[in-house]
């Protein structure tokens, strides 16, 4: 018995021997990555910092001047064709800026747009501080029968030569400073000469709130002229008068006439009526599509009626167009 536990335990050694010698040929289970065993990240070179010259921003052209359109109130004798003349455009101009207009029909009161054209925005220059090239008085307004309002501002050409094309901005505000609406509107004639002066004129519909406020200031004006498209000062001869109706309504006669070469094709009076303050009280405007040759007289007659107190003088100018 003792000698069968010897030679299992010899048999066991020798076998444990011959597994730890070097030739032993067994083999070993390799070991397994697990799948969700991260890479390790390659090398990341230090990025090298390149010097790309940036060009300077490109310069945005200032935006060109876009003035406010220009409308025009039409008056009593209007013409398509003396307003389009007094902007230098054309009848057909006129009349694509407000295709709604029938030329045959203008009614007093009408307002159109004026298209402004290159060559007369080019002409327009800023009002000169300071007040040394127009005087414009403050704006006097008189309630309308139909509860508007009818406002002028004098403008007097102190600047000692012609000037072209004026226009003021009528402003009206409420009570609180709150601007309600804002006309800009022409002279009655195209030239103002030096020493002159003439009113602006706007009208203002109903309803207008008590405590209202209007403020006019100059809103452009031309020291050039287009030879192609000026207007002829009118020469104006005696002038009678005779008031009405308790004054409030003067009949005004007299003769005008022109010394420019060619006839002129269209003519303009107007006349300004002043109260015994030197307010401007009224205003009628008279035309005619009438050939006249220089050195002509042309006999007119009209009546200037007030829109508020009694009718002291009336001053007529005008002027032609070829």
């Amino acid at each position: 018995m003792k000698k069968r536990v010897f030679a299992l335990f010899a048999g066991f050694l020798l076998l444990l021997l011959s597994a730890c010698s070097p030739g032993a040929t067994g083999t070993a289970t390799p070991a397994t990555a697990p799948a969700h065993s991260a890479t390790a990240p390659a090398a990341t070179s230090t990025p090298t910092l390149v010097l790309t010259p940036t060009p300077p921003p490109a310069l945005t052209p200032a935006p060109a001047l876009t003035p406010t359109p220009l409308i025009y109130k039409v008056q009593e004798n209007d013409t398509l064709t003396y307003i389009a003349s007094r902007y230098a455009l054309t009848p057909a101009e006129l009349l694509t800026a407000n295709p709604n207009l029938n030329p045959d029909l203008l009614t007093i009161g009408d307002e159109l747009v004026i298209p402004v054209s290159a060559g007369y925005l080019q002409t327009l220059t800023a009002p000169t501080a300071g007040g040394e090239t127009v005087e414009l008085g403050d704006p006097t307004c008189v309630l309308s029968t139909g509860g508007g309002y009818h406002c002028y501002a004098l403008a007097r050409n102190v600047s000692g030569a012609a000037l072209y094309d004026l226009i003021a901005e009528f402003t009206l505000t409420d009570p609180q400073g709150v601007e309600l609406v804002s006309k800009a509107v022409p002279l009655p004639l195209k030239t103002l000469g030096a020493g002159q002066s003439l009113p602006f004129y706007v009208y203002f519909a109903p309803p207008i709130e008590p405590g209202f406020s209007v403020n006019v200031e100059l809103a452009g004006m031309s020291r050039a002229v287009d030879k192609n498209t000026a207007a002829v000062p009118l020469v104006i001869g005696e002038v009678t008068t005779r008031g009405t109706d308790n004054g409030l309504t003067v009949a005004v006669e007299g003769t005008a006439s022109h010394n420019a070469e060619s006839p002129l094709e269209a003519l303009r009076l107007v006349a300004v009526a002043y109260n015994s303050g030197g307010e401007v009280v009224g205003l009628r405007i008279l035309e005619e599509e009438h050939e006249l040759a220089a050195n002509v007289d042309w006999a007119f007659s009209l009546q200037v009626y007030s829109t508020g107190g009694v009718i002291d003088r009336v001053e007529v100018v005008g002027e032609g167009t070829k």
